[in-house]
């Protein structure tokens, strides 16, 4: 691997009630609530997210099961953050309305990935379903930055 850019990612378990709270839910239910748009919107599609957006985040949430989304919490849950320096260059695209990626959390990469470079994009954790084409736009941009790091170094 020579670069790798994470997307409103995590390290270690982000809004553990949240999580804990999750777990104790029957996701698909509460999902086929009457108001579960809101919420889907409000945690991670954004509140200007489209009606086919939501509907499209709602079919794919139907056909998991039950077994694996309690497996994705737990498996998010049991994350454990170890400093661990990476001269791997890495970007990070920091979504700027995420209300389940704190800024803590981004920080993490700070901490493990000294060559790090960030990009904000406005919009919400699911960014790259949300906002597809500036998602693209920072990833072209941290991909520019690679480059030229690359070069420099060669040039060096």
């Amino acid at each position: 691997m020579k670069e790798i850019i994470f997307v409103a990612s995590f390290l270690s378990p982000p809004k553990k009630p949240l999580l804990y709270f999750s777990k104790c839910l029957p996701i698909k239910t509460v999902s086929s609530l009457p108001h579960s748009k809101l919420f889907h919107k409000a945690l991670f599609l954004g509140s200007n997210a489209s009606p086919e957006l939501i509907e499209l985040f709602q079919s794919t949430l139907r056909r998991l099961s039950e077994k694996l989304i309690k497996k994705r919490l737990n498996t998010i849950l049991s994350l454990k953050f170890d400093v661990k320096v990476s001269g791997l260059p890495a970007g990070y695209i920091q979504a700027k309305s995420d209300k389940l990626v704190s800024l803590e959390k981004v920080n993490d990469f700070y901490y493990s990935f000294k060559n790090l470079s960030l990009k904000i994009v406005d919009g919400p954790n699911f960014l790259l379903q949300a906002k597809p084409q500036e998602s693209a736009e920072a990833i072209s941009e941290l991909a520019n930055i690679f480059i030229g790091r690359s070069s420099a170094l060669k040039e060096s």
